[in-house]
């Protein structure tokens, strides 16, 4: 949720409304303080939700040689109204 300017909640409000029945929302975030908000929302309206911590690396130049230059992790967040405890 680049740039929500620490709007998770109502964004994902509107998305809870909009979601169809059988439909997935995914998230990416990329500050840990956005995926406390996000993980807190979930856990508060009893959904189930599964998280994907992902790595980059960009290749990029070292003289003669190829190094790899780290990009910061991307949080990835899944949940589904299939998935809601009952």
């Amino acid at each position: 949720m680049g740039r929500s300017g620490g709007n998770i909640i109502p964004i994902l409000e509107v998305c809870k409304d909009k979601l169809a029945k059988d439909g997935i929302l995914v998230i990416a975030l990329a500050t840990v303080e956005n995926l406390a908000v996000a993980i807190d929302w979930f856990k508060k309206r009893s959904w189930d939700y599964q998280l994907l911590n992902l790595q980059v690396t960009r290749s990029a130049s070292a003289c003669n040689l190829t190094r790899f230059s780290s990009l910061n992790p991307i949080m990835l967040l899944r949940a589904s109204l299939s998935l809601l405890k009952t």
